[in-house]
């Protein structure tokens, strides 16, 4: 299991930097990225090394993730200050790494020494920012009885920045993913697991928080769960065994994909 997750944080950082490409790549189109890839030999040749690709605040948040889960606490609230800190403590590590403007906006040296709940609620506070540090949340929470921790932590190390449900649940998908994968449930199941368990937990958790303005938390549940009750829809994976195969279009290429992916998204 340990060499499971060595390579789960060594190889989201290698596709992160791959992605990444100095910033050539993570902003660019699709056939723009492959024609580059051909001319620099395909996938197989690249030297996956500074400076050519270095990792993106992608990874060093995660990275940051990953320390405040394993720095030493004595009870919940301080854990969060501690994935807090070490937040605002990576801002410092962003040069040429693009940051997004949400997680630059409430997080950084001077939020260091503020309260893991000063961010506010945040109705834009949508994107990919919570979702792409929260891996390692699904590898400290691997088993079915952990779920529930798993759903309060990926909430709130999201709402740091995030602070709106199609922020925070991108969190929340990230870490039970992962902890889904580490059970062995087949993944055409995973996303029936998320409408019927853990929305539901996510709700609950942002209703008992009364300080940290549930209603309006609540009332952002709903443009999120319907982008995702959509998705299974689309792809036939409603109400999935583990036999159940996803439904995609014939010719489903990159371009086919960039643009349900595009219809979907936030």
């Amino acid at each position: 299991m340990i060499d499971k997750y060595k390579a789960a944080m060594v190889l989201c950082g290698t596709g992160d930097a791959i992605g990444y490409k100095n910033g050539d790549w993570e902003f660019s189109r699709i056939d723009k990225i492959l024609e580059d890839l051909e001319k620099l030999g395909g996938i197989d040749a690249l030297q996956i090394q500074p400076p050519e690709f270095i990792v993106s605040d992608d990874t060093v948040m995660h990275n940051a993730t990953a320390r405040g889960l394993v720095t030493e606490a004595e009870n919940i609230d301080k854990l969060f200050q501690n994935i807090h800190t070490q937040y605002c403590k990576c801002m410092k590590d962003m040069r040429g790494r693009a940051p997004g403007t949400t997680c630059t906006k409430f997080l950084g040296t001077a939020f260091e020494n503020q309260s893991w709940k000063s961010t506010p609620f945040n109705q834009f506070g949508g994107g990919c920012g919570a979702a792409m540090r929260s891996m390692c949340i699904g590898l400290a929470f691997p088993k079915e009885e952990q779920l529930s921790n798993l759903v309060i932590v990926a909430v709130e190390s999201g709402r740091m920045s995030h602070h709106c449900a199609m922020g925070y649940m991108g969190s929340v998908v990230g870490a039970a993913f992962t902890s889904f994968a580490l059970q062995g449930i087949p993944a055409v199941q995973w996303g029936a697991r998320i409408r019927d368990v853990v929305i539901p937990m996510a709700k609950q958790h942002v209703t008992l928080t009364k300080d940290r303005q549930p209603q309006e938390n609540l009332e952002s549940f709903e443009q999120f769960e319907k982008q995702f009750i959509r998705y299974l829809t689309q792809t036939k994976i409603t109400n999935p065994t583990a036999e159940t195969k996803p439904f995609f279009l014939e010719k489903y290429g990159y371009k086919e994909r960039d643009d349900y992916y595009n219809r979907n998204s936030y």
